[in-house]
């Protein structure tokens, strides 16, 4: 997993976002923190990466936008048929 926190918008809120984020997607087991990456700033989270169903791709979504502080989602997620999960 690869975060990323822009320095000119470095905030205790982010830095909260970013941990719930991972939290979140450690415990939920169904992704591999390697198949995705984000970065937060002022409460706007660019999700990326390469996951293997649509619905991975709406429960990553769903799982971002629950997190308090979160504004925005950007989804440049993509879907693979036929990958397996890590």
């Amino acid at each position: 997993m690869s975060i990323v926190i822009n320095p000119g918008a470095f905030t205790h809120q982010s830095v909260a976002i970013r941990d719930a984020i991972a939290t979140r997607i450690s415990a939920a087991g169904w992704v591999s923190p390697q198949q995705v990456s984000y970065a937060v700033a002022d409460g706007n989270v660019d999700l990326q990466g390469t996951l293997t169903s649509q619905d991975q791709r709406a429960a990553l979504l769903a799982l971002t936008e629950g997190v308090r502080g979160v504004r925005q989602v950007v989804d440049r997620l993509r879907v693979k048929a036929g990958l397996v999960a890590a």
